[in-house]
């Protein structure tokens, strides 16, 4: 038998390509899905970071919700020099470093505010499914109604047909030529 290399590669290609599709399904399968944060981690996330002991009174503006960024830093442009002759005798002023803006501070909400937040999510979260439960509900009795429904519906139509069928005589009929047509019966054991 002589050695084809053309299968032999073909052969060693399949093999590969198996073994790289297999480890990659694998690595689909293992890795878990994207999933969206839900009520709570949003509404957790969106809320400011709350201190663990806080001695000094809220500040009025410490308190309002609305907050504006304090830049990151604070550029002073250099001034353009004036081009009369006073100017050029003396050297060009040094323009002073505007003071640094120091940021606002964020507003603290007592551990209370976020407890009640996180519970207030909790219950709503709790609400929705309870509601959603009762429509699952409320779905299924209507199907249920449905099926029997259809199944009545069903047991009354074969109901008139056998009257129907009884009133025009034909299930007499039926019957007696079934009973004339059977010719001969064969059977186990002598049972003719």
């Amino acid at each position: 038998m002589a050695f084809n290399t053309t299968s032999f590669f073909a052969g060693v290609g399949t093999v590969f390509a198996a073994v790289i599709l297999g480890f990659a399904g694998g690595a689909m399968i293992t890795t878990p899905p994207k999933m969206e944060p839900n009520r709570v981690e949003r509404v957790a996330a969106s809320s400011p970071l709350v201190a663990a002991k806080t001695d000094a009174p809220a500040t009025p503006s410490a308190q309002t919700s609305e907050t504006t960024p304090a830049p990151d830093r604070v550029i002073s442009l250099p001034q353009k020099p004036d081009t009369s002759q006073a100017a050029l005798s003396e050297p060009p002023p040094v323009a002073a470093p505007q003071p640094v803006i120091a940021p606002q501070p964020q507003p603290v909400m007592a551990k209370d505010d976020v407890a009640s937040q996180v519970d207030n999510a909790k219950k709503a979260r709790e609400a929705e499914l309870k509601k959603e439960a009762d429509l699952r509900k409320a779905e299924q009795r209507r199907a249920q109604q449905r099926r029997e429904r259809r199944k009545q519906q069903e047991i009354q139509a074969a109901a008139n047909a056998v009257r129907q069928m009884q009133a025009n005589g034909e299930l007499r009929q039926v019957s007696r030529e079934a009973s004339q047509d059977a010719g001969p019966r064969f059977g186990f054991f002598g049972d003719n």
